[in-house]
């Protein structure tokens, strides 16, 4: 069909780029995040990408949420023909005190506060989940209990109020309503409608709506 024409082309288009850019010398990897929210067409790229005997020294990797595995066909696995399915669990205290020591230090030159001891507090509130880590970070510092000195140019922290704060959400779930929370009310407005199309939608959609209720 016309419409499917262009994809078709783009499809060969990427096709030769792959082939043209790989060799034994330089190979590509392409990771590829949350592909269970790929629309047909990236689907379709991809298949015809796998599918290709041409295309050599070339490594896809793609991640998903495993909750949210359903999204995704089954079909598409057999495809990919996945020589290697790795399930990435929650990461060990090190880890999240070299995650979060990284992002205080790249920018101070110093940590006025025992960063050991937060670490601590998130690894416990966050099970050691890296998202939720990141989220973690972002509210504390939004509430104002990890802050930074623009004059010593160093972190400073409230380890006791995050400690013992109980308000603080324990999930990605609760941190991200939280924020939502905070919106200016029209815009709170503008999300509810637009959840009641789904993960797609455009002003036009949501304008259609609202003019209706």
């Amino acid at each position: 069909s016309q419409q499917s024409f262009p994809l078709t082309r783009f499809k060969v288009a990427c096709k030769r780029f792959i082939r043209a850019m790989v060799s034994d010398d330089c190979p590509v990897v392409l990771f590829i995040d949350d592909i269970q929210w790929m629309d047909n067409g990236s689907r379709q790229l991809l298949e015809a990408i796998l599918q290709d005997e041409q295309i050599t020294n070339f490594m896809l990797i793609m991640a998903y949420r495993e909750e949210e595995s359903s999204l995704i066909k089954d079909d598409f696995f057999t495809l990919a023909k996945a020589d290697v399915d790795l399930k990435l669990g929650n990461i060990d205290l090190q880890s999240v005190q070299e995650m979060i020591s990284e992002r205080l230090e790249d920018v101070s030159n110093g940590i006025l506060f025992d960063v050991d001891e937060l670490c601590r507090i998130i690894s416990h509130k966050t099970n050691g989940n890296p998202l939720h880590i990141l989220k973690f970070l972002e509210m504390i510092k939004e509430d104002g209990l990890l802050t930074f000195d623009d004059d010593s140019w160093s972190w400073t922290c409230d380890l006791d109020e995050i400690q013992k704060n109980t308000m603080i959400p324990d999930s990605v779930a609760e941190i991200i309503s939280k924020k939502i929370e905070r919106l200016d009310k029209h815009l709170q407005d503008f999300l509810k409608l637009a959840s009641l199309i789904g993960y797609r939608f455009t002003h036009e959609m949501i304008f259609d709506i609202a003019t209706e209720i």
